[in-house]
C-alpha cells in the first residue's frame, strides 16, 4: 500500500551543535515553535483539561502559573499542559476520584514531571 512518509526532528538545542551543515541541509524544512505567552499557556491548559474530561476552576491554572512558572522564572512549553494534565488524569483515574484538577493534584504532577521529587 503507498504511504507517504515525514520524518520529523524535534530539538531544545540550536541544530548546527549537534550536527553538521550537509546534515542540515537534507532536512529542506524547518519551523521554530517559540514558547507560548501566558495567556496562550491558559487557553492551552484549558482546551486540554476540557479535551481530557477533566474538571478544573480556573483559580488552578492561575495557582500552576504563578507557583509553578512565574516564582521559578520557568519557561511554558506547549507540552506541558498536556503532559502534566495527563498526570493528573491518571492519579485521579488511579485513585478513583473525580476527574478534577486541583492544586494538590498539580503540586503532584509538577514534582514527578520536572524531577523535584523529595
Amino acid at each position: 500500500m503507498p504511504f507517504d512518509q515525514l520524518l520529523v526532528f524535534c530539538t531544545n538545542v540550536a541544530p548546527k551543535t549537534i550536527v553538521d551543515e550537509a546534515f542540515l541541509r537534507r532536512i529542506p524544512y524547518k519551523v521554530r515553535v517559540e514558547d507560548p505567552s501566558t495567556d496562550q499557556f491558559r487557553r492551552v491548559l484549558c482546551s486540554t483539561a476540557s479535551s481530557l474530561g477533566l474538571a478544573y476552576d480556573d483559580d488552578v491554572f492561575d495557582y500552576l502559573i504563578q507557583c509553578h512558572y512565574q516564582n521559578l522564572g520557568r519557561s511554558f512549553h506547549l507540552c506541558h499542559s498536556r503532559d502534566l494534565l495527563q498526570q493528573v488524569r491518571h492519579q485521579c483515574e488511579f485513585d478513583r476520584k473525580e476527574l478534577r484538577v486541583t492544586r494538590e493534584a498539580l503540586n503532584e504532577a509538577v514534582s514527578n514531571y520536572f524531577g523535584n521529587l523529595d
